[in-house]
C-alpha cells in the first residue's frame, strides 16, 4: 500500500498507473487510456521497464525484499537472453 497511486505497470507498451488498494497478490490498474485493452493482455510489473528498481523506490525498499516477497501463487516467466 505504500506505493499506491506512486507507481505504474506496462500494459500494450503504455503505463497504467495502480488505483485503489492492493488487496493480498491482486491490483488494480487505470486503463481507461489504452484502447482495446481486454481481460487476458499482459501486464509487466516490473522487468526492463517498468524495474524493479522503480518500484523499490515508490514502496521505500530495495529491489531483494521484492523479490523475496512475492507470492507463490503469482506466474513466473523467466526469459534467458
Amino acid at each position: 500500500r505504500a506505493g499506491q497511486g506512486r507507481f505504474s505497470v506496462l500494459i500494450k507498451g503504455q503505463r497504467a498507473p495502480l488505483v485503489g488498494n492492493v488487496c493480498m497478490d491482486m491490483a488494480m490498474a487505470d486503463v481507461s487510456h489504452i484502447p482495446d485493452v481486454a481481460i487476458g493482455d499482459e501486464v509487466i510489473i516490473f522487468g526492463s521497464e517498468p524495474t524493479v528498481e522503480e518500484l523499490a523506490d515508490c514502496l521505500d525498499t530495495i529491489p531483494y525484499e521484492i523479490f523475496t516477497s512475492i507470492s507463490p501463487r503469482v506466474k513466473r516467466v523467466y526469459i534467458q537472453e
